[in-house]
């Protein structure tokens, strides 16, 4: 699905993201861990293609139309959220019976004529994932998600988040800052450092036995135990 070799992004004398080889296959599941500054977000830009690498190859085997991204500040047009929802839809004839669904799904029908300035910020970011959903996208990229989203809501919108993925053969890549959201959702592990990635596999094995002296010291200020 994605294969990356010899890719590089410089933005600073003090900033490169620097990838020899990552392969991510079709169907995987793929939490970005690192710290603020590890090069997480830029990786996502990379293979949605919003910036372009300055050398190397990013193939990724699907079209752009086929390739969902959802930056961390995404963009909310001053229309109701139901007319937002139906902007993540092409043409189709169900549009309606979608958005209906997946508005259950996350919780926002009560709001469906209410405008962004009206939402908080939780609601605001449960706003533009269901844009993400209501199109059955080949590969989903998401820099951190849920990351405004109550507690109390955030297993359920995994949930939902992880059925889509199943119904619709879709690959994920999703940044978060949350162990307990990259032990629920993911089954393969990026961690980043300094623009480099220095630990990738399953997220079990990773979390088990992580082989650089970083990974090691990182996982164990996340508190993996306490997930």
């Amino acid at each position: 699905m994605i294969h990356i070799q010899n890719l590089e992004k410089k933005y600073s004398s003090e900033f490169t993201l620097q990838i020899d080889e990552l392969h991510i296959e079709k169907n995987d599941r793929v939490a970005l861990v690192g710290a603020n500054g590890s090069g997480k977000s830029t990786l996502l830009r990379l293979l949605s293609g919003y910036i372009a690498a300055d050398q190397g190859d990013c193939v990724v085997s699907c079209e752009k139309n086929e390739t969902g991204y959802e930056p961390q500040s995404p963009f909310c047009c001053n229309l109701s959220l139901r007319r937002n929802l139906e902007l993540g839809i092409d043409r189709d004839n169900n549009k309606k019976e979608i958005i209906t669904r997946i508005m259950e799904s996350i919780g926002l029908t009560h709001l469906a004529e209410h405008r962004p300035n009206a939402l908080s910020g939780g609601e605001k970011q449960r706003m533009c994932l269901a844009r993400m959903l209501v199109k059955p996208y080949r590969l989903l990229l998401l820099d951190e998600p849920l990351s405004a989203v109550d507690i109390e809501l955030t297993e359920k919108l995994e949930a939902v988040l992880m059925d889509y993925c199943r119904q619709n053969d879709t690959t994920l890549l999703f940044s978060t800052h949350l162990p307990s959201q990259a032990v629920r959702i993911s089954n393969k592990m990026i961690v980043m450092h300094k623009g480099r990635v220095v630990e990738f596999g399953n997220t079990a094995d990773i979390l088990r036995n992580p082989q650089t002296e970083f990974g090691k010291a990182f996982l164990n200020n996340w508190r993996i135990d306490k997930c």
